[in-house]
């Protein structure tokens, strides 16, 4: 919500549109002036954000919202679900994960969390396509892999954009799995468009919640290497930050002359 109207933000020509996913694939910064005193006609603008709505996504089945994962099955009732009963459509789905299988055990409490850091990422893939307990075995999602869900593109995965809407011109709502990197990227685009003045109210899917909070970094982390993950310097810089929060989620994000404040 914004005392200033976010026209500019609907009807992107089909250039803005490319340019914003080709900015996106390239992992290119979009530098912003303080404000832009006529947004509607700032090109650059609205390409950054066509580019902060992209995400990643496996598996991909365009009829069938896979996030959230719970209550799916309401979802997909009378829908088709071509995998369920057969096997080799099942191995195409689950074929772009890891090869390496192995047999592993959880104890299905809430407090299992587990954190991975740098090149153990991809064990952690292999963990979970290992799981028996994470894939159904009955039911419209039998057969069908967990969601994957990322900010930049992994074999695999399949380009999706969060979907912009609007109650009237000063609101603006964002719809879908909005990442941690999307929100600071939205920010980085509202803060010069709505002229330093905007409040943003946040909806946490709350199963996932605990992903939004960054626990504190161990003493032998080591960055080195996440300057080239594909994300805007200033959202990785934020994204390292030690959160203020403890483990709740944020709800509500204000800017006011360009100063941000932010309430759990």
């Amino acid at each position: 919500m914004s005392s200033q109207p976010f026209t500019w933000a609907e009807h992107l020509k089909a250039q803005e549109e490319a340019q914003g996913f080709a900015q996106h694939c390239r992992a290119a910064e979009t530098t912003l002036p303080r404000s832009v005193q006529e947004p509607r006609l700032c090109t650059e603008l609205r390409c950054a954000f066509q580019q902060s709505l992209v995400y990643w996504l496996h598996p991909s089945l365009s009829w069938l919202p896979l996030f959230p994962r719970l209550g799916a099955d309401r979802r997909m009732a009378g829908k088709a679900c071509p995998w369920a009963q057969d096997e080799a459509v099942q191995q195409v789905l689950m074929s772009d994960w890891r090869k390496e299988k192995h047999e592993v055990q959880v104890d299905h409490r809430p407090e299992s969390l587990v954190l991975v850091r740098g090149s153990h990422t991809f064990t952690l893939l292999n963990f979970l396509i290992s799981c028996r307990s994470l894939v159904a075995v009955a039911g419209p999602q039998a057969g069908l892999p967990p969601t994957l869900l990322s900010p930049v593109a992994f074999r695999g995965g399949t380009m999706q954009t969060l979907k912009g809407g609007f109650e009237d011109v000063f609101s603006l709502e964002v719809l879908g799995p909005v990442l941690p990197h999307a929100l600071h990227a939205l920010t980085l685009v509202l803060g010069p468009a709505q002229r330093g003045a905007f409040r943003a109210l946040l909806s946490a899917h709350e199963p996932s919640a605990a992903f939004n909070a960054r626990p504190a970094p161990a003493q032998e982390d080591v960055q080195q290497d996440l300057p080239a993950c594909g994300l805007h310097p200033k959202t990785l810089d934020q994204l390292q930050q030690c959160p203020t929060l403890g483990k709740s989620s944020i709800r509500l994000l204000e800017m006011k002359d360009y100063t941000y404040t932010w309430k759990a």
